[in-house]
């Protein structure tokens, strides 16, 4: 899935399936009937309401759009935030299905803008969470997957503060397409591993097949293929039971490439007919180009240059067509590939010019997008403003009206004045006691904090007293013992078996050096005082490896800078921690630790492929390495978030503010 084949995958499916909550089943039948009861709703907010989920079911456009213009109206008469909210949410939905991309950015921007919680009451699907995958799937077709994989993020951390599993799924699935679209088959790997892991067995089946028929394809494609061949198993098994032309389509595809990985040239060519059947079938033309595409690849592997260049050339056309850019570089670079092994160095020369031309084009197109973007949103903000200035004029000349007749209402009106100064006066009394019992709390908190601070600052100063110690004193003590009965060895007579034993225990004396110095680095690494964070844990997962206990692999971005020495003491410990836990607990052969800053916040990420736990069973919460790691990290005031399922490893996620 190298192309734009996955935006248009996340469009016709998985924002069928969870974005939008309105079924397909018998739409013009429901359409009729909402229709009806649009029209006799007295309540104004509820008929909007009625009437934006009419719109919704409409298969038609041009009628849509009109629809969608009596709503403005109407919400110009009756200015309400919540349904304005709503509206431009839909509306969204609206141009995006039309093709209407840019249109649809700035109506979600809009909705964004003025969110509030009560847009979303009895409208499910409404969350700033799904609001930001609507934009990434907007940006992704436009071809602007810098801002994709933006709102992708922003979606995943508003999901996860409500909870939201299937959307924290289907936000980490797209973002691991654009990885797809630039052929980084290792971050889109991690990438859908990390959103499978909120999946369950009640997730809709084609979730469940496509995620785990693109994590066989990326496994295959970064030569992975033993992975490759258990995610295809469990696709297949998913296909026995739910079998249609759109899952068959995407397990044929991961399948086609499988076997090419292996070089069973006939087995992918009759597994990306497969495909291509099932993609006609189904009606997606950037899965017909995409197989295509793999086709030619395959025949380019065979060294059977003329049906390779013809199904490239047809994967071409339809990529030009759709303006589907990535399947158009990535075809453009495999026709270059095949000119230049057939020696045809001209029609090589003018593939490569070609794809440098597009390549500018499509930088070109961005920024115009993003400019197009920026100028509409604000000019939509001040036609806003330009609109609420109107309705308060009005408002203001029928205050001028009401005033005629405003001595008649003295009386009430002082009335309900004292009522109000009442109710206001009783509201301050309860809010200074809110705020008085607020402050006691965080006085609290605060002096928990200080003793925290002085139980952290006590451990690390006896480390680095205790470590100092065994290293200059116990230390220095032994090599000079060492150093001594060396000497001695050259000046007494002793038997052979006498020497052997002696030289054994030089040995054991060297081994217990070595032991030594181990144990005060682990107290206080030097590395930690000397070069920072950063390569302090580089060193502490290479000793691991160094010993063969696990295989760790260590990532890092943006450590360049280093940070407060106590916040680094701390980091470090923690992760210490997580990783004595793994070699302790998890049965693990594999660990992926990565470190990530970005401005003003520090990613930590520890996963492995052990046993893992229950998270939920209380010994789990209150094991003491646990418990280690969760005080540091609510000293450094972070967020620790642990997903881990019994027989599927463990991936811990830490945040900081620093």
């Amino acid at each position: 899935m190298h192309n734009a084949v996955m935006h248009i995958f996340k469009s016709q499916i998985l924002l069928v399936f969870s974005l939008f909550s309105l079924p397909l089943v018998a739409q013009d039948l429901r359409a009729g009937r909402m229709h009806e009861k649009y029209l006799r709703e007295k309540n104004d907010s509820q008929r909007i309401k009625y009437h934006l989920t009419y719109i919704a079911l409409l298969d038609n456009p041009d009628q849509a759009e009109a629809e969608m213009t009596l709503v403005k109206e109407e919400l110009r008469k009756s200015p309400n935030v919540a349904l304005s909210c709503l509206m431009l949410y839909y509306e969204g939905q609206l141009k995006y299905n039309e093709g209407n991309y840019l249109e649809s950015i700035i109506s979600c921007s809009r909705s964004l803008k003025i969110y509030q919680p009560a847009a979303g009451k009895g409208t499910p699907d409404l969350t700033p969470g799904n609001i930001y995958i609507m934009l990434g799937l907007a940006y992704s077709m436009i071809n602007d997957w810098e801002n994709a994989q933006l709102n992708y993020q922003h979606a995943i951390r508003e999901n996860e503060k409500t909870s939201d599993s299937a959307g924290t799924a289907l936000a980490y699935m797209n973002m691991a397409y654009i990885y797809f679209d630039v052929n980084d088959w290792e971050n889109a790997r991690l990438t859908l591993k990390r959103g499978m892991a909120y999946l369950n067995a009640n997730s809709s089946k084609i979730y469940q097949i496509s995620i785990y028929a693109s994590l066989a394809e990326a496994c295959s494609r970064d030569h992975k293929l033993e992975e490759a061949r258990t995610y295809l198993t469990k696709s297949d098994s998913l296909t026995r039971i739910y079998q249609d032309a759109t899952s068959n389509t995407f397990v044929f595809k991961a399948r086609g490439e499988y076997e090419l990985s292996k070089k069973n040239y006939p087995g992918s060519l009759a597994a990306e007919l497969d495909e291509l059947r099932n993609a006609r079938i189904w009606g997606d033309s950037s899965f017909v180009a995409g197989a295509m595409e793999s086709m030619a690849r395959v025949y380019l592997a065979m060294k059977r240059y003329k049906e390779a260049e013809y199904y490239l050339n047809l994967s071409k056309d339809i990529a030009v067509k759709h303006n589907y850019m990535p399947q158009r570089k990535y075809t453009l670079k495999q026709l270059f590939l095949l000119y230049k092994e057939s020696k045809q160095s001209q029609k090589a020369i003018e593939m490569a010019d070609e794809l440098i031309t597009i390549s500018d084009s499509l930088a070109t197109v961005q920024n115009n997008n993003r400019r197009i973007i920026m100028d509409a949103v604000f000019e939509s903000e001040n036609r806003e403003k330009k609109i609420a200035s109107l309705e308060q004029e009005r408002e203001l000349e029928l205050l001028r009206l009401k005033e005629k007749n405003i001595f008649n209402y003295l009386l009430i009106a002082g009335v309900v004045i004292l009522t109000v100064i009442s109710l206001l006066s009783y509201r301050t009394y309860k809010q200074k006691q809110r705020l008085q019992q607020q402050r006691i709390r965080e006085l609290e908190k605060d002096r928990q904090l200080v003793v925290v601070d002085a139980i952290l600052k006590g451990q690390e100063e006896e480390r680095i007293r205790l470590a100092r110690d065994l290293h200059d004193g116990l230390g220095g003590l032994l090599s000079g013992v060492k150093f001594s009965l060396s000497n001695m060895k050259n000046n007494l007579l002793i038997t052979p078996e006498n020497m052997a034993v002696f030289e054994r225990s030089l040995d054991m004396l060297d081994s217990s050096i070595k032991e030594l110095r181990r144990v005060a680095h682990n107290m206080m690494p030097e590395m930690l005082t000397k070069y920072g964070l950063d390569e302090a844990l580089k060193e502490y997962c290479h000793s691991i490896n160094h010993a063969k206990l696990l295989t760790v692999t260590y990532q890092s971005h943006g450590m360049s800078k280093r940070l407060d020495q106590s916040t680094e003491i701390i980091i470090y410990r923690i992760v210490q921690e997580l990783l004595n836990n793994i070699l302790k607990h998890a049965g693990a052969t594999d660990v992926f630790v990565q470190l990530i800053r970005e401005e003003s916040r520090l990613s930590v990420v520890v996963e492995d492929n052990g046993k893992g736990f229950d998270a939920n069973l209380p010994e789990n919460k209150e094991g003491a390495g646990l418990v280690n790691v969760r005080s540091r990290v609510d000293y450094l005031k972070g967020r620790l978030a642990i997903h881990a399922e019994p027989g599927k490893g463990t991936l811990i996620n830490i945040e900081f503010s620093v």
